[in-house]
């Protein structure tokens, strides 16, 4: 549906622009279809601490083709919040 095209094209352009993770908020049962994780409170604020002074995202002002976008995420690798903590 729309809202999922929207999550994962959003997903994508933050990992583009240089994003750690996402907080997605409460863990509601369509985020975890899409492959959301559940942080324990304590490993989410490690990783906060840990991203807080990078740099700050960067975001392209051209117009963005979400097709393009989630078509580049079949080629990605998968995340793992503690591996690679953007979830």
């Amino acid at each position: 549906n729309a809202g999922s095209v929207q999550c994962v094209a959003t997903a994508r352009l933050l990992q583009e622009a240089g994003a750690s993770f996402w907080d997605l908020g409460m863990a509601l049962d369509y985020k975890l279809a899409m492959g959301a994780r559940c942080v324990p409170r304590l490993d989410f604020l490690r990783l906060l601490q840990d991203c807080r002074d990078d740099v700050p995202l960067s975001f392209s002002s051209n117009k963005v083709c979400c097709k393009g976008l989630i078509d580049a995420c079949k080629n990605a690798d998968a995340f793992s919040p503690l591996s690679s903590p953007f979830s």
